[in-house]
């Protein structure tokens, strides 16, 4: 926050994208010259590029109405609707490229002999 000025922030995820992208913290209020790192998640699903587009809603103050949710979800109240209105709504691009995974072990069989119920046992690859 560059001004002197409190602000406060959001993240607006839409539903569909909820499961693919994430932020912490979704909403916070930043005092005059505060800096804040913000952490971003990429979960693809399948293998392909992802392209979106999310908002971020920036208002003056830091009057809240809530108690910031149970951070299930991605929208956190700000203000009343008409000062939300006021908000200045900046958009951010997403782009990221989902690969498929696999594991391989060698060797592909490890025997482990007897092992007692209740005790632990270990090999190395």
């Amino acid at each position: 926050n560059p001004s002197r000025i409190p602000i406060r922030f959001q993240w607006d995820i839409p539903l569909d994208l909820a499961s693919l992208y994430s932020v912490e913290p979704v909403a916070e209020t930043l005092q005059g010259n505060e800096v804040r790192k913000l952490r971003w998640t990429f979960a693809p699903d399948r293998p392909c590029v992802f392209n979106h587009s999310v908002t971020c809603t920036v208002l003056e103050g830091d009057e809240e109405e809530g108690d910031g949710g149970d951070g299930g979800g991605t929208s956190l109240p700000l203000k009343s609707a008409s000062s939300r209105a006021s908000g200045e709504r900046l958009s951010l691009s997403l782009s990221g490229q989902g690969a498929l995974s696999s594991v391989r072990l060698s060797p592909e069989v490890l025997d482990f002999g007897t092992v007692l119920v209740g005790t632990a046992a270990s090999r190395e690859l």
